[in-house]
């Protein structure tokens, strides 16, 4: 059975900017419409939870 995952990405105010429901990997995320700045990725399945900041150069 294939567990579902999600990927959330937050702004530096806390502010949710993307979210997928994902059950395959790897995933491609496109991030075009989000302005330059720090963001935190969050990787949610049913046994882990990986965040990783991320900045974006435009």
């Amino acid at each position: 059975m294939i567990k579902k995952s999600h990927i959330i990405i937050y702004d530096m105010f806390g502010k949710n900017v993307y979210y997928s429901n994902i059950n395959i990997s790897p995933k491609i995320i496109n991030v075009d419409n989000l302005e330059k700045g720090i963001y935190f990725i969050h990787v949610i399945s049913d046994k882990k939870v990986y965040t990783e900041k991320i900045i974006l150069y435009k």
